[in-house]
């Protein structure tokens, strides 16, 4: 399991390098101006993050200096990261169906205690 900045380089890096699977030269300063987040993000962190990257074998690094980077995302990183975006599609269908749910719950209370005020009240009124 990834880390959200991890996560976030990964994602990054599948969209700088493309989809051929080929050795690109990236500029660590431009991954750190690419990156969101809160947190301060160092050429010490793109440098140790990619280094735990290539030793999960998600991408490949050629050469790494403290400006470039020679990187490739091998079909294991592409994958692990159309996981990740299938997995959170399909949490935001499963809580849009658990509303959807109570929704419909409530809904179906309210009509029958409408029904049983109108049986009451023909029967007894």
């Amino acid at each position: 399991m990834l880390d959200k900045q991890t996560k976030r380089l990964l994602g990054l890096l599948v969209k700088m390098c493309g989809d051929n699977g080929e050795y690109k030269i990236l500029e660590i300063p431009e991954l750190i101006d690419a990156l969101p987040g809160k947190a301060r993000i160092t050429p010490e962190f793109i440098q140790t993050t990619s280094k735990f990257l290539a030793d999960m074998e998600l991408i490949d690094i050629r050469h790494s200096d403290e400006n470039n980077l020679a990187v490739a995302v091998l079909p294991r990183g592409r994958i692990y990261k159309e996981d990740q975006k299938l997995a959170a599609q399909s949490k935001r269908y499963n809580r849009g169906l658990l509303g959807l749910i109570v929704f419909g719950s409530f809904l179906a209370a309210f009509i029958a205690s409408l029904l049983a005020n109108v049986i009451v009240n023909s029967l007894w009124g």
